[in-house]
């Protein structure tokens, strides 16, 4: 089995390498960082973790490490910190943090008699933007909070608390700027802020199970959000900071695809299917 890396433009050849990167099987998970140095993935084979520098001449994983858990089906960078990932399967997440000399994998234990509930039947995990945070949705609507405070390694993360966010199973967790996207068995995209209180939602799709959301790739030194949130006519007369985010793309379990401008005033108003 090999690697192939495709330029999202135009869909050119961007570079083919890592040929025969497992002996039997493929991959169970794949993940890229945000600045595209590196790229992670956990076989199907074996459940090995294995990380590459990309961007190096040397197609020698940097750490190979196989895992004693379940098999892993998600697998995300921090996009804060392109040295911190997160996978998770139905019942374990698992935390990653390497520098130059070593790999650090940490499985946390989940507690469910402190919380006098079940934990578990996971579907995806986000790092909670501008903290030491991270979030796994679950099949019951609540998010499980994971936090390293004061540890050195990041990766030592614990339990800190349960949080119930919605009725609906928890499908997508992914990040935004520093919003907290979540999307869920009906259908709905929701964002929350960093205090996990829900700023926007969008729900008229009529397409079913949400099974992915990907953004749009903007530079934030231009001025389109701006033009954006002028473009956006005032929904209270209390101030508040106008809600506005990049286009997004969402797919379901139907096989639909769901475009969403920008500039959309409404939940789904003016979404295109696919």
């Amino acid at each position: 089995m090999a690697l192939t890396i495709w330029f999202r433009s135009g869909m050119q050849l961007l570079a083919h390498l890592l040929e025969n990167i497992f002996d039997v099987g493929g991959v169970m998970s794949l993940a890229i960082s945000n600045d595209a140095r590196y790229i992670a993935m956990i076989s199907s084979s074996n459940n090995e973790f294995i990380i590459w520098d990309w961007t190096s001449e040397d197609d020698t994983a940097l750490f190979r490490k196989e895992l004693d858990a379940n098999p892993q089906t998600f697998l995300a960078f921090n996009p804060e910190n392109s040295c911190e990932l997160v996978s998770n399967s139905l019942h374990e997440v698992i935390f990653y943090y390497f520098d130059d000399e070593e790999l650090t994998v940490h499985m946390p234990d989940l507690p469910e008699k402190d919380f006098n509930r079940s934990i578990g039947n996971f579907s995806q995990t986000a790092f909670k933007p501008g903290s030491s945070e991270a979030l796994t949705g679950s099949k019951d609507g609540s998010v499980c909070v994971f936090d390293s405070e004061g540890k050195e390694n990041p990766a030592h993360k614990f339990v800190l608390k349960l949080v119930k966010l919605i009725d609906e199973p928890i499908t997508v967790m992914t990040n935004f700027d520093e919003l907290v996207v979540v999307g869920s068995k009906d259908g709905v995209v929701r964002f929350y802020d960093s205090q996990l209180c829900v700023k926007n939602w969008y729900g008229t799709f009529d397409s079913g199970c949400v099974e992915s959301i990907s953004f749009a790739v903007r530079d934030k030194n231009n001025e389109m959000l701006d033009g954006i949130v002028k473009g956006i006519p005032a929904q209270a007369t209390l101030s508040a900071e106008p809600f506005a985010v990049a286009d997004f793309t969402i797919s379901t379990e139907q096989s639909i695809v769901c475009h969403v401008p920008a500039q959309t005033k409404q939940s789904g108003e003016t979404s295109s299917r696919a």
